[in-house]
């Protein structure tokens, strides 16, 4: 019986090891943006705001105006959000909470630029 206990105490390690190395494991978050701008997004940037550069668009194809896209991101508690649109021009917001906030709408101001309302 004591073999056993042993044997089941070592695959659990085993398998706690594996969970905290796979990124499969690791905790995620979801942000979800209501695109509300009445444009056509092409390229999306979501980082860390501890990063220094923007990395890769996070779009596969174009952002249309009244979808959403989600983005599930590693658990970090501020982000950075750089939207271009395909008629030219682009917004940036920083600092954005994903922890504290799980939605976003994007919508026009009223004076030219554009708005980031951080919901839930």
């Amino acid at each position: 019986m004591k073999q056993v206990k042993s044997l089941c105490s070592i695959l659990f390690a085993v398998l706690i090891l594996f969970a905290v190395q796979n990124p499969v494991f690791a905790a995620y978050n979801q942000f979800t943006m209501l695109n509300s701008t009445e444009r056509t997004i092409i390229a999306v940037y979501f980082t860390s705001s501890a990063d220094e550069n923007w990395g890769s668009n996070r779009l596969s194809g174009v952002w249309n105006n009244g979808n959403t896209l989600t983005l599930n991101t590693p658990v970090k508690t501020y982000w950075d959000l750089k939207i271009i649109f395909q008629t030219g021009g682009e917004a940036s917001w920083a600092g954005i909470d994903t922890a504290k906030h799980g939605y976003a709408i994007i919508r026009p101001n009223g004076n030219g630029g554009y708005t980031l309302d951080l919901i839930g």
